[in-house]
């Protein structure tokens, strides 16, 4: 399976995917080597989306770290301000 980024750059280059290249001369697809090609690409299209929806869940679990490690500091911040104004009123 090529990777997302090779398979980018492949498409835009020669505007077709890998595998299913048109008979240069007559333009045609073979019937026969087109169905299993196209059973390949929905094999690799669908390991493709699994292995994305992965990458978003990591990313969003991440996310929900980071945004729970903000309001933390925040809270943080808020009270070392409040000790600051505390200790300036004295």
């Amino acid at each position: 399976m090529v990777p997302l980024s090779e398979l980018g750059a492949f498409l835009q280059e020669n505007r077709y995917l890998p595998r299913l290249k048109k008979d240069l001369y007559t333009g045609q697809y073979k019937v026969g080597s087109m169905d299993t090609a196209l059973l390949e690409k929905i094999e690799e299209l669908s390991i493709y989306i699994v292995e994305l929806n992965e990458q978003n869940l990591r990313l969003s679990y991440g996310l929900i770290s980071q945004n729970q490690t903000l309001t933390r500091q925040q809270q943080q911040l808020q009270q070392l301000n409040a000790s600051i104004q505390a200790l300036e009123a004295q």
